[in-house]
């Protein structure tokens, strides 16, 4: 089973995967889904992927 930090908060199926941009060099987390699941974090520079997959900001509200 996946843990529920590295869990996409959109599809809640896919993974989390660090990506990078190539034109900028920004890395952004997208769910390994993609195109189904449209998914994308921009991080910042110095942040740690594991810990921003973590992040209330990641976590889709609950109604």
């Amino acid at each position: 089973m996946k843990s529920n930090a590295s869990l996409c908060p959109r599809c809640r199926r896919g993974t989390l995967r660090r990506r990078v941009n190539r034109l900028t060099g920004d890395p952004y987390l997208m769910c390994e889904n993609y195109p189904e699941c449209s998914y994308v974090s921009n991080l910042d520079g110095d942040e740690d992927w594991e810990e921003a997959a973590e992040s209330p900001r990641l976590r889709m509200p609950t109604a």
